[in-house]
């Protein structure tokens, strides 16, 4: 997790091109943590998140699956295996939720049939730990300090789901609030014509009166 730093080109002599340098300078970024959200579907949402840690041998050091869905086939899955390290949690390169297998499961909590669903709190799977001396730069830190700090995922992929969930029914009311004026258009346009039929009609009794008064008149 070294940062790439470019040095300005220097020239080797007058009026040769200079080579620009990169060094890689260490970082003093301790640990990273992505989560990639997928879009909702039917109320479900595949989530991945990748934890990186400066001092691993590889990274990322986890890869893990942990929405209400499971990764796309034809192309999460190939990306995220793109980027696992070698060996790193065979066959998709990744770590939980995984797309569901035959024989089907029942199992009225996990009702999508994934593997390994990430469906309740304290699953073992789902239990992000970061060791807590990377939280302060690695000092060594008293023992009255827990080794690791530990992210229960399940919380995680229930908060994102409720706000997933609020934006959808937002953007569900913008669109019935959208339609609602459409329709008032409508309305208003109707009315208008309506005031405008009324007036022809007005207008054609008028002429009608007009021309039985002609008549009339006439009649004399």
């Amino acid at each position: 997790m070294d940062r790439v730093a470019a040095v300005e080109a220097v020239p080797a002599a007058p009026g040769v091109p200079g080579v620009e340098a990169k060094a890689a300078v260490p970082s003093t970024i301790r640990i990273v943590i992505g989560v990639k959200i997928y879009p909702l579907y039917n109320d479900n949402f595949a989530m991945l998140v990748l934890y990186y840690q400066n001092s691993a041998a590889a990274n990322p050091v986890r890869i893990i699956s942990c929405g209400t869905n499971h990764l796309n086939r034809s192309n999460a899955i190939p990306i995220v295996r793109s980027i696992s390290p070698a060996g790193y949690a065979a066959p998709y390169g990744y770590e939980g939720v995984m797309p569901p297998e035959p024989p089907v499961n029942l199992d009225l909590p996990n009702p999508l049939n994934l593997l390994n669903p990430c469906n309740d709190y304290n699953i073992p799977l789902y239990q992000l730990q970061i060791p807590t001396g990377e939280l302060f730069n690695g000092t060594p830190l008293p023992q009255v300090f827990p080794a690791f700090f530990t992210v229960d995922l399940y919380k995680i992929q229930r908060r994102l789901l409720e706000f997933l969930l609020d934006e959808e029914d937002d953007e569900d009311d913008e669109q019935d609030d959208e339609d609602d004026e459409e329709d008032d258009e409508e309305d208003e346009e109707m009315e208008e014509e309506e005031v405008e039929d009324e007036q022809d009609d007005d207008e054609d009794d008028q002429e009608e009166e007009d021309l039985n008064e002609d008549v009339d008149d006439e009649d004399y």
